[in-house]
């Protein structure tokens, strides 16, 4: 008996520690395993076309989207299958189903139709009467009393009517003048206290706004100070370090293409030759830029790559949580007595 429930607990320990490796297995791809993606614009006078993918696990899961000649395509792939493609596949069954079902349905339907228009057999044909007994009934017809009496209608008696109180009773003209005079001069009385509370509502509302008013003057003093202090200051360049490298890490890894513009005014198009000479030698890849210093043009044709990868991104920020100047920022932030 003991063994067998060594056996037993064996078993259920093998299944979880099985389960607890498939977990790990899994949160390690998800941390490890970068997701990638690549794109490509392509532009020549007014035709625009563009692309892209982002996939995940050896494009186990990836996602496209083309636009191209004014038209939107995508398409959804999920352990290498299209699933698009397949849900549009299982509707196009479904409705060749419902096609042959109802086609069946409209021939049983006529057949039935049919079956029932038959004419009957002689069996329910009526029976022919002889002569001699349609020259009795027409005699019968002939020799039968007229039944119809002709009743006198009752006469109805004409309806009076009887008056109404508002009728019978007087009008009142001289006691409605009488009370509408008097409510004219309660209206005038309640005035002065309509307006005394009006004021009284205005100047609350007056007293409100400025103390509202200096106690926002008091906050943005506060912060003030807060920012310009020198734990705000490194935690700043700290958050900014990391921020950095994780947009560094998101950033495409290669740029590849050639671009044509031109403004239409020289010193324009100069100026941005300057600003993209200045960003070019951080530029990944090779890309040919080609100013044209005369006319309006916007051609090229670029294309991208990249990749992201989580634990990357996890890590950067959990050293900007746990540094030591971002969290004193922090409980300075969440005080009440600082702001």
């Amino acid at each position: 008996m003991l063994h067998i429930l060594l056996s037993i607990l064996a078993v259920i320990g093998k299944l979880l520690l099985g389960i607890l490796g498939m977990i790990l297995l899994l949160l390690l791809l998800i941390l490890f395993v970068p997701v990638r993606y690549r794109g490509r614009v392509r532009k020549q006078e007014k035709e625009l076309a563009a692309e892209g993918t982002v996939s995940w696990l050896f494009r186990g899961f990836s996602v496209q989207v083309a636009w191209e000649e004014k038209k939107l395509s995508y398409e959804l792939r999920i352990l290498w299958i299209p699933v698009l493609r397949l849900l549009e596949w299982i509707k196009k069954k479904k409705a060749e189903k419902k096609k042959h079902s109802v086609q069946r349905e409209e021939t049983a339907s006529l057949e039935n139709r049919k079956e029932e228009s038959e004419p009957e057999t002689e069996m329910n044909l009526p029976e022919e009467k002889s002569e001699s007994e349609e020259e009795k009934d027409l005699l019968e017809e002939k020799s039968e009393p007229e039944t119809e009496m002709n009743l006198p209608e009752e006469e109805t008696e004409p309806e009076t009517k009887t008056p109404s109180p508002e009728e019978v009773l007087p009008s009142g003209e001289n006691g409605k003048k009488k009370t509408g005079f008097t409510n004219r001069i309660k209206r005038l009385g309640q005035v002065p206290g309509k307006v005394k509370r009006q004021l009284q509502a205005a100047l609350e509302k007056a007293k409100s706004v400025l103390t509202s008013a200096e106690q926002l003057k008091e906050k943005v003093d506060r912060g003030r100070k807060l920012l310009q202090s020198r734990t705000v200051r490194e935690a700043v360049t700290v958050a900014g370090n990391e921020l950095i490298a994780v947009l560094r890490h998101i950033l495409p890894r290669k740029l590849w293409g050639e671009v044509e513009y031109g403004t239409g005014d020289p010193g324009t198009t100069g100026e941005i030759l300057a600003a993209v000479a200045a960003v070019y030698p951080v530029l990944p890849g090779e890309l040919r830029i080609r100013p044209d210093f005369e006319e309006a043009v916007l051609n090229g044709d670029l294309s991208l790559k990249g990749r992201i990868r989580l634990a990357t991104v996890l890590f950067h920020g959990i050293r900007m949580i746990l540094n030591r100047q971002i969290r004193k920022v922090i409980k300075l932030v969440r005080r009440k007595e600082a702001w």
